[in-house]
């Protein structure tokens, strides 16, 4: 599901939008069609719908590799969202 506003970080206030998921397929294709189909398979469309800058984190601890909580994390301070 697309998402056109992934807001900024709590701690630094860094913006998470990234670049529009439409725009980007028209770079690679070049064609409005290109684009369309790039976009669709994100979710997204012509003005709807960005790329995210948070990373996901999801831990595994010990030996066992025990799954932990999951989580997004600022690309810029670390901070944990």
């Amino acid at each position: 599901m697309a998402v056109d506003d992934h807001g900024e970080c709590k701690h630094c206030k860094f913006d998470f939008n990234g670049d529009r998921i439409w725009d980007k397929g028209l770079e690679i294709h070049g064609t409005e069609e290109g684009a369309d189909r790039y976009a669709e398979s994100y979710g997204a469309r012509k003005g709807f719908g960005r790329f995210g800058k948070q990373v996901y984190v999801k831990p595994y601890y010990g030996d066992n590799f025990k799954k932990g909580e999951t989580f997004f994390k600022c690309p810029e301070c670390g901070g944990r969202q």
